[in-house]
């Protein structure tokens, strides 16, 4: 499906250069033993492009990673900095996690007013029975629905998600966790099926990044969970109706999760460098040697770690538990739960193969990824004479090499001990995602305040907030496509919008359109106005406005065509 306009100019940049921190080759009894495969880029393109791009791995000499044992003590994180909405649906406590969910209406501005429109409406889903876990199976049963088309067109409905650190030194990283609901809604109260009204397909958006398309499916609820950063005291999170408006986009949960600083570093994270960092959309997130799903309070970040299941038959590996539980010193890029570490896929025999498969179909088929960060940890969490591994890493039968590629949507890894090693191999948990160039830009300071300030005068110019101008504009406004943007038109004719003029429109130095024809305006007409001397149409007829228009410098004057 084509994406606007807006995104073909904003997101679909090939920004490829990738960078990764120095590792360690090995680790011994007086360093930290809990370690990573470090990021590693895996191409989807064949070699001969890989080699073109500014590619560096920190080379492990023939891949051989050494363990050994330390033991310390985790530290806690409170929730307190968690956002976790249950869109649509009322407060309650999660009977799995104990974390307290709260209705999403005060993260949509105006969100009272789009209810008394009928733009955002509360629905109740209708589930499929399940017989394993389901993730937020509460939150599952209801959803937020927002009309696209109305009275007035609306060009996004975006949640406004606070940022619990944006005071602190550094930006951080945090876990961004979508889920939308089947498509399977009926209004609450009326009961009316929403199923036939408009298509079940839209645009999901991070900030200024496109992130997937998104269609509803009939009996299945869908999540799709990031690990992205933040540089400003909000996220906005957008779903953006289709560009003929024919599409209803609808969610049930929105969870935000803050990291520890210096966890998943990423390209150019802080740096702002043609501001663009990168985004990580998780693939897998497994637990060797685990029986059941883990999640907070277990894991403190809320990651959910999925028990990795040995193939029926196997037999070069086994499941291994210390069911003493090990306590391990966090690491600043991956701070691990105890639990996790405590199991292990084990091989039976120094020469066999620990193996696990990886299915990338999925992650493809959401969009893009030029890339993949991948995370082997390793943990000799068993009780050994001589608590010593190397191990040997494969991707398929090829022994790790900083030109490794994905051929097929489902590689194979393997881990086996080398000549040298006393012990066989063994890995106790691991972490994918595709990784992709995210916009950090916003609509320029001066202008984004300015139209704010004006929204505020009636919620029909809010459409529906988030920035005016990424990653679709707001339905009234034109901005063009230099970074940051500007606001290069202004069109509310016949909004029935009234009030003051704000002061500062002044500051909106790059508008060529400024239409308020037709409306309820009353007082003067700011002075600051003279300073927009790109201004070429301006209608401010059907008001009640009073007074002179400002004096224009003589430049201002002649590029005006209309008045």
């Amino acid at each position: 499906m084509r994406l606007p306009h807006e995104y073909t100019k904003f997101i679909e940049r090939q920004h490829l250069l990738m960078k990764s921190s120095p590792a360690p080759m090995a680790w011994t009894r007086d360093t930290p033993k809990l370690s990573q495969l470090r990021r590693f880029h895996f191409y989807t393109g064949n070699i001969e492009k890989a080699k073109q791009l500014d590619f560096r791995v920190t080379t492990l000499w023939a891949a051989t990673l050494l363990f050994s044992l330390l033991a310390s003590t985790v530290s806690s994180q409170s929730s307190e900095a968690f956002v976790t909405l249950n869109c649509g649906g009322a407060a309650f406590t999660d009977p799995v996690t104990g974390l307290e969910w709260e209705n999403d209406a005060r993260y949509i501005e105006a969100s009272d007013d789009l209810r008394e429109e009928r733009v955002l409406i509360n629905a109740s889903v209708l589930l499929e029975p399940s017989t394993s876990p389901v993730v937020n199976a509460e939150s599952l049963k209801d959803a937020s629905v927002f009309y696209p088309i109305g009275s007035i067109p609306r060009s996004k409905f975006c949640y406004n998600l606070p940022i619990f650190y944006y005071l602190t030194l550094w930006p951080r990283n945090y876990l961004l966790r979508a889920t939308f609901p089947s498509s399977n809604l009926t209004t609450k109260g009326d009961n009316v099926s929403l199923m036939s009204t408009y298509s079940m397909r839209f645009y999901f958006t991070v900030d200024s990044t496109y992130i997937s398309t998104i269609e509803l499916q009939e009996n299945q609820p869908q999540i799709l969970e990031l690990v992205i950063t933040a540089f400003d005291k909000m996220v906005y999170v957008c779903l953006v109706p289709l560009e003929d408006r024919s599409s209803m986009p609808a969610i049930s949960a929105l969870e935000l999760r803050p990291f520890e600083v210096g966890m998943y570093p990423r390209v150019d994270s802080g740096m702002l460098k043609d501001s663009i960092t990168t985004y990580f959309l998780t693939v897998a997130r497994l637990n060797f040697g685990g029986d059941i799903q883990l999640r907070y309070p277990v894991d403190k970040y809320d990651r959910i770690w999925a028990p990795a299941k040995i193939p029926s038959g196997e037999k070069q590996f086994t499941s291994r538990t210390n069911v003493s539980r090990v306590h391990v010193q966090p690491y600043a890029p991956m701070d691990m739960p105890d639990e996790v570490m405590s199991t292990a896929w084990v091989a039976t025999q120094k020469e066999n193969n620990v193996m696990f498969e990886l299915n990338l179909t999925g992650v493809r088929a959401m969009r893009a990824v030029p890339s993949f960060y991948l995370s082997l940890v390793f943990y000799d969490m068993l009780e050994t004479a001589n608590n010593t591994r190397f191990v040997n890493i494969y991707l398929d039968d090829d022994v790790y090499n900083r030109r490794w590629t994905f051929t097929t949507n489902a590689p194979t890894f393997k881990i086996r001990a080398n000549g040298t090693s006393p012990n066989p191999g063994l890995v106790n948990a691991a972490e994918i995602y595709g990784e992709f160039d995210a916009v950090v830009w916003r609509t320029f300071q001066n202008d984004s305040s300015t139209l704010k300030t004006f929204s505020e005068s009636a919620p029909s110019l809010l459409d529906t907030a988030g920035d005016p101008c990424l990653p679709v504009p707001w339905a009234w406004v034109v901005c063009s496509i230099e970074t940051p943007p500007r606001v290069t038109q202004i069109n509310i004719t016949s909004r029935g919008v009234g009030g003051n003029l704000p002061t500062d429109f002044g500051q909106l130095d790059r508008l060529t359109i400024l239409d308020l024809s037709n409306n309820s305006f009353r007082g003067r007409v700011p002075a600051s106005l003279r300073n927009v001397t790109t201004l070429t149409a301006m209608n401010l007829g059907g008001n009640e406005l009073e007074g002179e228009l400002p004096g224009f410098p003589p430049l201002a004057s002649q590029n005006l065509e209309s008045l």
